[in-house]
């Protein structure tokens, strides 16, 4: 027997024993663990089949066990920005900082706890491990140069991505832990951490999580497309309102330029009216002041008389009335009615009107003096 056929014999013995310690674990829970029929025949035929270069083999050795020792159990990802605890650890810086202040932390402010080891410290301090960071720079070279992998010596196969192992066995992550959402590995999954938790193979964990993220993808789909579809009904919306408000606009523009022109007509015609009318009355009053006028004269004139008559010594000139007489003068034609001082023959006023029918002379002075007002008009006519 070769000694690759003894290692995979090894192999199967240890998964054997894991898997029955898994077993009685979840037994209150009617679950167990079965190797899949013919995995390890076909990994023995795999093995025999692989050439056995021993640089090969070396070299294989060699990349996964560089990979591992640069690998961080948080992120089981190589190392990013490497810091070392006091414990000498190493994580990534985000992952160890995330640590302590997820969920899973210490929760206690100013401590800080190794993941690894459960050590505790005050201080939650770490300092940079450029030694380990220089490693991994040099290691990704490599894999850059290789085609993101390591060739053998004997240039017969390439290793592939190095696969999670768990930080405290140093065994290959194959279990999924439901209940804290991590992978372990067999040692773990038996373990007293893990031993009343539900344990699913990582392909299982794979198929289980993909498909809820397309049921959560085909749930966030419907909901996307609602969302679209509300949004089309928005923008309509928006749109048919929009239509409306230009409608609505015109509209309102229409009518208040009607009105508008409305009532400009109707301000030139109240202008026009007032205009008439201011025109008048300013003709009635006119009259009006022309009557005032010829009273305040004849009342003028009255009073000079009087004077006349208080300042005449003699008793018969005192005695004697004179006439008072007033000329009247008509233009049928223009409408003009004259009135002057029959002795002086000075303008007094002058009526102006449209005559349409026959005048007759009538005239009455004695409005305003009751004495005389019932004594006879005498009319004059003028010797030309």
């Amino acid at each position: 027997m070769s000694n690759i056929q003894k290692e995979v014999k090894k192999i199967q013995s240890v998964y054997l024993q894991n898997l029955e310690r898994l077993n009685q674990g979840l037994k209150h829970e009617n679950k167990s663990w079965k190797p899949k029929e013919g995995e390890f025949a076909v990994q023995a035929e795999m093995e025999k089949q692989r050439p056995a270069s021993a640089a090969g083999q070396v070299a294989n050795s060699s990349a996964n066990r560089i990979s591992r020792d640069l690998t961080c159990s948080i992120c089981l990802d190589l190392f990013k920005q490497p810091v070392s605890l006091p414990c000498d650890h190493t994580f990534c810086q985000g992952c160890i900082e995330g640590y302590w202040t997820g969920p899973r932390g210490p929760g206690q402010g100013g401590t800080g706890a190794c993941p690894q080891c459960r050590k505790m410290y005050p201080g939650q301090c770490y300092r940079p491990n450029r030694i380990v960071a220089n490693i991994v720079e040099s290691y990704c070279h490599g894999l850059g140069e290789g085609g993101s992998c390591l060739v053998d010596a004997g240039g017969a196969e390439r290793v592939t991505a190095p696969v999670p192992s768990c930080s405290r066995h140093r065994e290959e992550l194959k279990l999924y832990c439901e209940e804290d959402q991590e992978l372990v590995c067999l040692v773990c999954g038996v373990s007293q951490e893990h031993r009343n938790h539900t344990m699913v193979c990582v392909q299982e964990a794979e198929q289980k999580y993909r498909g809820f993220l397309n049921s959560s993808m085909d749930s966030l789909k419907a909901e996307l497309n609602t969302a679209l579809e509300c949004d089309r009904e928005a923008e309509d919306e928006v749109k048919k309102l929009k239509e409306h408000t230009a409608d609505l606009k015109q509209r309102i523009e229409a009518q208040f330029s009607d009105l508008h022109q409305f009532l400009y007509q109707e301000e030139k015609l109240l202008q026009v009216k007032l205009k008439t009318e201011e025109r008048r009355e300013l003709i009635r009053l006119d009259e009006h002041k022309a009557l005032l006028c010829v009273e305040i004269s004849r009342l003028q004139r009255a009073v000079h008389e009087i004077e006349d008559k208080l300042r005449e010594q003699d008793p018969f000139t005192l005695l004697r009335e004179p006439l008072a007489r007033i000329g009247v003068y008509l233009d049928y034609k223009r409408g003009l009615v004259s009135f002057y001082n029959a002795e002086s023959m000075t303008h007094l006023y002058t009526f102006r009107e449209t005559f349409t029918e026959t005048l007759y002379p009538y005239f009455n002075l004695g409005f305003l003096d009751k004495v005389h007002e019932n004594e006879p008009l005498k009319v004059f006519l003028p010797k030309i």
